[in-house]
């Protein structure tokens, strides 16, 4: 869209739009990089145990933990925005 323009002019792309897109590359990218952690963890789990037992064992506290979580922020009324940190720059500039 900008590369018709550019060598006239500087373009630059702002709003709610150019927000909204920059948030859902840092929520794709997030997903690729914990999903992957995730299997690695039980892979190594795996390896390290060679039993699914103690395998899922684990994996159990850790969800136990973060729904404990989840539902302590719901109790106190706190707001878990992840969005925080991508609107940061957007201040700066």
């Amino acid at each position: 869209m900008t590369a018709d323009y550019q060598q006239d002019a500087n373009v630059y792309l702002g709003g709610a739009y150019v927000i909204g897109q920059q948030l859902v590359s840092i929520v794709k990218n997030d997903l690729l990089v914990f999903g992957s952690a995730i299997t690695a963890a039980i892979c190594l789990l795996l390896l390290l145990f060679r039993r699914i037992r103690w395998v899922i064992l684990p994996m159990l506290c850790c969800a136990v933990s973060v729904i404990l979580t989840v539902g302590l922020f719901a109790l106190l009324d706190l707001r878990a925005q992840s969005f925080h940190p991508t609107l940061s720059p957007c201040k700066l500039s």
